[in-house]
């Protein structure tokens, strides 16, 4: 669990740290302060500075409040959601972010078209998986600290292009698949590439920038479908095809 850990020791020196709760802490900064564990209740530290090379005088021992962050602080768990109507179907990938203050209505992060089309980025913001009538399957793949996301501005479930805070504005800088080469063919990674290659070139850029953990690029790779998988016409009736990002993940 992650503290704040308010320090006031002057007007000028005034800082707001972040540290693991532990039973022994030490945080190594240029002023070789050292955090120790006091007191469980009440939550406090006491701090210990063996030097200090800051502009200011400060006291050998200070005794600091601890703060929990609230929902709108704490890291949210990210997690993947596979949408397939059928076994022959590739499935539809999306990257859901829950909000602070309820896990299971989020914002939904995925690419819309077809192959012979070309895709398109969406944001369904205030979207509920547990209430769409879309089979489904969801796999947590890490956690973003919540200063990289931005919340809907109210409850009303929406549908947009336009990012909102650092984990949006990443997926705007992976580029949706334009018109397949050859819908028809195997899909790969550069000429016919569809919503589970951008999703995995998002996850990878996400884990570039250093938002979420590289684990999550194996959890993503290992649900993607064969490239020949569920490649071809379908049958009339069917609608948009699921591996291309597909419509069923608004149902």
């Amino acid at each position: 669990m992650h503290l704040s850990l308010l320090t006031a020791l002057t007007r000028s020196n005034f800082q707001i740290l972040t540290i693991q709760e532990d039973s022994n802490i030490h945080l190594d900064l240029n002023d070789k302060v050292s955090f120790f564990k006091k007191h469980r209740q009440p939550l406090f530290f006491e701090i210990s500075t063996a030097a200090c090379p800051l502009p200011c005088s400060v006291p050998a021992k200070i005794q600091a409040a601890l703060t929990f962050p609230s929902s709108a602080t704490a890291p949210r768990t990210v997690s993947l959601i596979l949408y397939r109507n059928a076994a022959t179907q590739r499935a539809h990938f999306a990257i859901f972010i829950p909000s602070a203050t309820n896990q299971g209505l989020g914002t939904l992060i995925h690419v819309i078209g077809a192959p012979m089309a070309g895709y398109q980025l969406e944001f369904k913001r205030n979207y509920s998986h547990a209430l769409t009538q879309q089979p489904h399957t969801r796999y947590e793949i890490g956690q973003i600290d919540s200063q990289y996301i931005v919340d809907a501005a109210n409850d009303a479930p929406s549908k947009d292009s336009t990012p909102k805070g650092a984990v949006e504005l990443a997926a705007g800088q992976v580029p949706p698949p334009g018109i397949s080469q050859n819908f028809l063919g195997p899909v790969d990674d550069t000429r016919n590439k569809r919503c589970q290659e951008w999703t995995m070139e998002y996850v990878r850029h996400l884990v570039h920038l250093q938002y979420l953990d590289a684990g999550a690029i194996q959890i993503v790779q290992s649900k993607r479908d064969p490239p020949t998988h569920g490649v071809g016409l379908q049958p009339l009736g069917r609608g948009q095809e699921l591996g291309g990002g597909g419509q069923a993940a608004g149902t």
